[in-house]
């Protein structure tokens, strides 16, 4: 019972790894074929100076008279003459859809076609070169060629080196005569398969790697611009009014100074807070109070000008930064506000809730060393004064 199910849970071991395979190895084609497009492009380039060159240097030396010699020379620069107008149309090709970002078919067309292009025609060179010599040099620079340059999924690479074979086999048959030549280009020419499906793999794995490694490494950096995104909202802004965090608004109150000290404008601060917050708490609760809290927050912010900064400064308080602001501007900003809250009906729970507010207004001086701890202090005692003459009302520092 125990081998039976050993061998049962090596099958099932090995399926999933199998399927795994085929998922990853699918996952992965958008990138491979991006990627052998880029390097088709290059080869394209470099193959059409390489067969240039092979016709112009078969044209210097063609005061060759041997019959048997002028048919070689006459194979080989019409090898390479077709090889030249392949490149150039697949060169041309690869120009027109270079900015695709995603995979289409005539990437993988293009692809296919060279791939078994450079086959045939290293097929077909070597046939020709059986006229004056024995080597299947080209089959063997066909196979490393295809292995190196171009990234094939394994089974398809198995698939395309059988067939090549098959095919040089055939065709090698009708040119070479001698029977032991014969025998010897065919096992050369397993061994050049060998090598060039070998180098497929190794390709294919290593590349395979990178992409599944550049993954991991993106989706990381993701996790991690999401959490610095997190931690930045937590440092930046109030969590239950989603306003601007105290600290926040320190940075935007120290810029707006900075800009008053080199370009001499009027901006103003407000500070304001509920009347009788207290009061809301203990007959309503923290919970109904922290609804009030945002309601209000929500009230402001929709109240004021889109140059205009709101912070929950703690509490039941709220400060507004007015850049570009006068003093009478702002104090006329803040009777509005007070005018619409007092108008606002604070619907919270099936209860009705009537709120006012305190503000206290002061411009920020550009002639203090300290202009943030003095706007803030005037302002505050705009806001002392202003609950102390009866609240519900704004009082100018």
């Amino acid at each position: 019972m125990n081998v039976v199910t050993c061998i049962q849970n090596t099958i099932k071991a090995n399926i999933n790894l199998i399927v795994d395979t085929i998922w990853v190895n699918n996952s992965i084609m958008n990138e491979i074929t991006l990627m052998n497009f880029k390097r088709i492009s290059y080869f394209s380039v470099i193959g059409m100076i390489v067969n240039l060159t092979s016709i112009v240097v078969l044209n210097l030396n063609a005061e060759i008279e041997d019959q048997i010699l002028m048919e070689w020379r006459k194979g080989i620069i019409i090898s390479h003459s077709v090889l030249f107008i392949i490149f150039a149309v697949t060169g041309i090709w690869c120009f027109l859809i270079r900015e695709k970002e995603k995979a289409n078919f005539s990437m993988r067309f293009i692809q296919g076609f060279i791939n078994i292009n450079t086959f045939i025609f290293g097929t077909i060179i070597t046939f020709i070169d059986q006229l004056v010599t024995t080597n299947i040099t080209p089959f063997l620079v066909a196979c490393t060629i295809t292995g190196a340059v171009f990234l094939m999924r394994p089974v398809f690479a198995l698939i395309l080196y059988l067939a090549a074979y098959a095919g040089f086999h055939y065709t090698i048959g009708l040119a070479q005569l001698s029977p032991i030549i014969l025998l010897s280009d065919r096992i050369n020419a397993i061994t050049a398969i060998g090598i060039g499906f070998c180098i497929s793999l190794i390709m294919w794995q290593t590349n395979k790697s990178s992409i599944i490694q550049k993954r991991v490494i993106s989706t990381q950096q993701e996790v991690l611009e999401q959490s610095n995104l997190k931690l930045q909202t937590l440092a930046f802004y109030d969590s239950l009014t989603g306003l601007y965090s105290r600290r926040k608004f320190e940075e935007l109150l120290q810029s707006e100074i900075y800009d008053i000290l080199h370009h001499e404008h009027e901006s103003c601060l407000i500070i304001s807070d509920i009347d009788f917050f207290k009061e809301i708490n203990d007959n309503y609760g923290h919970p109904i109070g922290d609804m009030v809290i945002k309601q209000m927050a929500s009230l402001l912010k929709k109240n004021v000008r889109k140059t205009d900064s709101v912070a929950r400064w703690g509490g039941d308080e709220f400060l507004i930064l007015l850049p570009h602001t006068s003093t009478v501007e702002g104090t006329e900003i803040a009777e509005k506000l007070r005018k619409t809250i007092e108008k606002k009906a604070f619907f919270i729970k099936e209860k009705d809730i009537q709120v006012t507010s305190s503000f206290g207004v002061a411009g920020l001086k550009i002639d203090t060393t300290d202009t943030l701890e003095f706007a803030y202090k005037d302002a505050d005692k705009a806001l002392y004064s202003a609950k102390e003459k009866g609240r519900n009302r704004v009082e100018t520092a």
